[in-house]
């Protein structure tokens, strides 16, 4: 092949099509090589090698071939901005990254529990500390609404409620009681995604990578990226 054509037409052009579409696909390969500037010998050439793969006659390749460059070209086809062409082989590009972030401690709680939960709705939040070297919820924890933990964590709260523990654990769903269990739970709004290897830089390339429609992404343990991806479940 020497140039280079949409992913659906070179579908085409490499697997064939099913018996009573084989014509049209023939007509529409012959208007490609046309629109994309291919001499109608190279044409003629490619034409017959496909037809005679999917069962067709030399004739009726050649004679798509002569209707379609009787016909005015159109546009060639050129690759969508997400696609490139290298030679001529079509490539996905990149998808774009967004920087990460500069992590912000002004107003931080606030904006997460705000985007997180809704009005009036039960949150789970447990004190975090070090057991040796590795984090752990201290006890129980404690379940306020979302208004009143706001309240609470206002002008430095947070860190009086937190005292010495090394960060807080924070339920990914709101609850209906008291208790972090799985018949408690209110509404299965999120799940947890997290990366364990890599860098925290790219954690959070895979994430975007992944177009996942997250609510909020944390930063946890100064290792990982925890994204809580909203899926609206019905149960668990």
């Amino acid at each position: 092949m020497t140039v280079p054509l949409a992913p659906s037409v070179r579908s085409i052009y490499e697997n064939g099509a099913p018996e009573g579409e084989r014509n049209n696909q023939l007509f529409k390969l012959a208007c490609q090589f046309r629109d994309q500037g291919m001499p109608i010998e190279d044409a003629e050439v490619e034409a017959e090698s496909w037809a005679l793969k999917v069962g067709l006659t030399q004739r009726e390749a050649l004679s798509a071939v002569k209707s379609a460059y009787s016909r005015p070209g159109r546009e060639p086809w050129v690759p969508a901005s997400r696609y490139g062409i290298r030679g001529m082989t079509v490539y996905r590009e990149a998808a774009h990254v967004p920087a990460m972030p500069q992590s912000s401690k002004e107003d931080a709680i606030d904006r997460f529990l705000a985007h997180a939960f809704r009005q009036g709705e039960r949150i789970h939040i447990d004190r975090a500390i070090l057991d040796e070297e590795r984090e752990r919820p201290s006890g129980r924890g404690e379940t306020r609404t979302r208004e009143e933990w706001l309240e609470m964590f206002k002008d430095g709260g947070l860190a009086t409620w937190q005292g010495e523990a090394v960060g807080v654990y924070v339920c990914i769903n709101p609850i209906k009681g008291n208790r972090r269990v799985l018949e408690e739970i209110h509404q299965f709004r999120h799940v947890l995604v997290e990366f364990d290897k890599g860098t925290i830089e790219e954690q959070w390339e895979q994430i975007k990578k992944a177009k996942l429609p997250t609510s909020c992404i944390i930063r946890s343990g100064g290792k990982s990226l925890h994204a809580w991806v909203v899926v609206n479940a019905a149960n668990a």
